[in-house]
């Protein structure tokens, strides 16, 4: 089921980490890994998360269970946007599909339907 998620703001950092970690304290984590570890790819990825709609748990899943905890592998993995990562995303968490791409080019009312 597709459920409805809020636009990001990408002037607001605070906001943006809010937003994408959906209250996971482990998406939380691989957030502020990243904005530490790659500051200069911290707005890359994330705008990529964002047309791939992954959030919350999903980038805990994606950290942990795809890129093994591994901070390089999963920038490669979402910047690639590896099926693989997708597939395991959509198994573990299916509350959100995530898609390969253009999930953010949809309209509110494409969002909020149950439609893919």
């Amino acid at each position: 089921m597709d459920k409805y998620r809020p636009a990001i703001k990408i002037d607001d950092p605070v906001g943006v980490m809010a937003t994408f970690s959906e209250g996971n304290p482990g998406a939380l984590r691989v957030l502020m890994e990243l904005g530490r570890s790659r500051p200069s790819s911290i707005t890359n990825v994330i705008l990529d998360l964002d047309d791939m709609n992954i959030r919350g748990e999903q980038i805990w899943v994606a950290y942990k269970d795809f890129s093994k905890g591994d901070i390089d592998k999963f920038i490669t993995s979402v910047t690639e946007r590896n099926l693989e990562m997708i597939n395991i995303i959509n198994r573990e968490c299916p509350d959100h599909k995530a898609v390969k791409s253009g999930y953010s080019d949809r309209s509110s009312d494409e969002r909020n339907s149950n439609s893919n």
